[in-house]
């Protein structure tokens, strides 16, 4: 799966491919962490980005995630 794949997709897909392990939580935060910082001087849309806080959030999730599918 590319990188903009993954930037495109919705919550149900992202969460189907989390599952069979297609794609992980990390991958997508950072996809959508680089869409932000490709963007953002255009549409201004965010003022702070929180980018280590949304990784670490993300590896929680991929460790939950791993766990679920065991």
């Amino acid at each position: 799966m590319s990188d903009t794949d993954l930037g495109s997709l919705d919550a149900q897909t992202l969460a189907h491919l989390f599952a069979s392990r297609e794609a992980s939580p990390l991958e997508a935060t950072r996809v959508a962490l680089d869409r932000i910082e490709r963007f953002n001087p255009d549409v201004n849309a965010y003022v702070y980005v929180d980018a280590e806080g949304a990784e670490s959030a993300a590896k929680a999730s991929a460790r939950r995630w791993g766990k679920a599918s065991r």
